[in-house]
Parts: structure tokens; sequence; C-alpha cells
């Protein structure tokens, strides 16, 4: 029996997931299978971790995608500090890539309406500041 956890996400846009994905470092494989426990999970994308897992990213009904990741090995190692120290870096990432993909999403939405990006700064507090200029003739 497999013990794959899935989290909904908001994301949405496949192209733009994958794009972020990328610019934060990893490798992105599609429709594959991630190994969990005793099982595999096909996802329509899938990121391998510097642990030695893997962790998919699968659309659900709603065309969202959900995030999809095997747990039971790592908890199962009696080894419960690494397994803490894994779950935080999930949840780390999580918000770093939702993070990136809505710069992206907003990113490709204002050049979609012909705005020109013209200053991007990100604040001490992680606040992303863009100023945007659209000129009209």
């Amino acid at each position: 029996m497999s013990h794959f956890s899935k989290m909904r996400t908001r994301i949405k846009d496949q192209a733009l997931l994958e794009k972020c994905l990328r610019s934060m470092g990893y490798k992105v494989e599609k429709n594959v299978d991630i190994k969990g426990h005793s099982g595999k999970q096909r996802v329509d994308l899938a990121i391998t971790t510097g642990e030695g897992y893997s962790i998919g990213f699968k659309r659900d009904l709603d065309d969202v995608f959900q995030i999809v990741a095997d747990w039971y090995d790592i908890k199962s190692m009696g080894k419960h500090a690494f397994a803490a120290r894994l779950g935080q870096r999930f949840e780390e990432m999580e918000k770093k890539i939702l993070r990136e993909y809505a710069l992206k999403t907003v990113l490709q939405k204002t050049k979609d309406q012909g705005f020109t990006i013209v200053e991007h700064t990100e604040e001490k507090d992680g606040t992303i500041r863009l100023i945007a200029r659209r000129w009209k003739e």
C-alpha cells in the first residue's frame, strides 16, 4: 500500500509551473511515475530533491495541480528529526513555488496587456515590488 499525500494548490498553468520550477533550479520531468513506500504514482510533472525522493504535480478534476509526495519511508525510518527537517523543507519549497508561480503569472499578465516592467525589486521582508508602464499612442 502506498502512502502518497496530496496537497491541493491554486496552480492551473502548467507552463508557468514548469518555468518557475526550472528557475528554482529543479530538473522537471513530464508524465512520469514517482516511487513511494510500496507503489508508484503517475504525475504530470516531477522534480527530484537532494534527499533522494521525488515530488510530483498532478492535475485534479478541477484542472488544478496537487503536490504529490510519499513521506511514509522517511517517517518509518525512526529518524524523526530527519523527517521533521524534510517536512519543513517541503513547506518552505511549497511557499517558494507558489510565490514564484504568482510572480510569473503577474509578469505574464502584464506583458499580455502591453505593459513593460521598468522596476522589479524585492524588499527585505520578501515583498516583491513591480513598476509597470504602458505607452499609449
